[in-house]
């Protein structure tokens, strides 16, 4: 599961690089490809959980596991992006220079101390079930590199007739990136079932089937 935070846009000076001759005086400049940088921070945080069944371990994951909306759900991932970059006026129009894009990704995962007696089978399917969950949630931390990459390349080939616009434009583009991600997250929990069909499931389907 994938949570996008609420994006954050921080603007560094808005000095336009105009130089104090007319513009009309200036050798007209095509508009070409900018440059831009893409910055992630990823961190794991984890919930504990406890018991020594299959049973036990479910109930410790409904009750400690992350919840939005009043649904649990095994893992979280939830994602910020936010922009740092100044703009700069020339003959061809307006465009973002010294652009860096941050995009900071934090996974929460469960944690289990397995006791000593714990049955050989229930430590196995634990260790099938947090390396599927992580595998779903290393899913959405691409989602969240790539949307911080869509919205560099965008950002840097954008263009407007006058830096009274360009701000606007920089808002409009962080958000239509944003909305299309958060369209690919919820793409991809209802093609895996949230992990379900990368076996990031609990109990593990072994567990179950020893049981009958």
């Amino acid at each position: 599961m994938a949570r996008l935070a609420l994006l954050v846009l921080f603007l560094a000076s808005g000095a336009t690089a105009l130089s104090a001759q007319p513009l009309e005086a200036q050798p007209p400049e095509a508009p070409g490809p900018g440059t831009g940088a893409v910055q992630v921070r990823s961190e794991t945080t984890y919930y504990d959980v406890q018991g020594q069944t299959a049973e036990m371990l479910g109930r410790a994951l409904a009750a400690h596991g992350p919840r939005i909306g009043g649904q649990g759900f095994f893992g979280l991932t939830e994602w910020e992006v936010s922009a740092e970059y100044r703009w700069a006026g020339r003959a061809a129009g307006c465009s973002v220079k010294d652009l860096t894009v941050h995009v900071a990704v934090q996974t929460r995962l469960p944690r289990w101390r397995a006791p000593a007696d714990t049955p050989p089978d229930v430590r196995g399917a634990w260790e099938r079930f947090v390396a599927a969950l992580d595998l779903h949630e290393r899913g959405h931390r691409r989602l969240a590199e790539e949307a911080a990459d869509a919205i560099r390349d965008r950002l840097v080939a954008l263009r407007e007739p006058g830096c009274g616009r360009i701000q606007a434009a920089v808002q409009r583009t962080l958000a239509a990136v944003m909305s299309e991600y958060d369209a690919h997250n919820q793409a991809y929990d209802a093609e895996t079932g949230h992990g379900r069909t990368q076996q990031a499931v609990w109990p593990q389907p072994a567990l179950i089937a020893e049981a009958h």
